[in-house]
């Protein structure tokens, strides 16, 4: 998870606690896992390395190394992979 990116996770209602949001799940990071359900619904972009295990599930992984808000190519993939996800995140 970038910690510049936790204030910035997309949102929904918290229907535990009227009045409140929580993030949407999976949360999206530099590595993310996505569990079988998600994984097999979910619309990767091409230039983001997938991983997948037996079980179906996979990790997600934007690049090599852990990037900051000012590398512009990292946070292009983190733009595209948060779009991928979003019709498949909760």
């Amino acid at each position: 998870m970038f910690s510049f990116y936790i204030p910035d996770l997309p949102k929904t209602p918290n229907p535990m606690i009227p009045g409140h949001e929580r993030p949407l799940r999976p949360w999206i990071g530099w590595i993310t896992y996505l569990p079988p359900n998600l994984a097999a619904r979910a619309k990767l972009p091409a230039d983001i390395e997938v991983e997948a295990f037996a079980d179906r599930a996979a990790l997600v992984t934007l690049c090599e190394e852990p990037f900051g808000k000012g590398d512009a190519e990292g946070m292009a993939r983190l733009h595209a992979l948060e779009a991928a996800l979003r019709p498949i995140q909760r």
